[in-house]
């Protein structure tokens, strides 16, 4: 699969994008899409992400100590009719 990836500043009501070669002849699905005015940003490397408040995880690690979040019992697996 090949795929496209442009950002422009929209100045009117129509846009022109140069279609790469190996997308001549195939049928293709144009979606636009709002860019948020500040994008979020990740770090893979330094762990940052900007999305959060400032000592967000500071402030709500163990928050919920007193009422744990536990899983349910998940119950017995199906017996089914094994592939021949």
């Amino acid at each position: 699969m090949y795929a496209l990836r442009e950002i422009h500043q929209l100045t009117s009501e129509t846009l022109t994008i140069q279609i790469p070669p190996q997308f001549r002849h195939h049928r293709a699905e144009i979606i636009v899409l709002i860019v948020p005015e500040a994008p979020l940003k990740a770090s893979v490397t330094t762990g940052e992400n900007h999305s959060w408040p400032p000592n967000f995880f500071e402030l709500t690690a163990g928050c919920f100590a007193e009422d744990p979040i536990e899983r349910a019992p998940q119950g017995e697996y199906d017996l089914r009719k094994a592939l021949e």
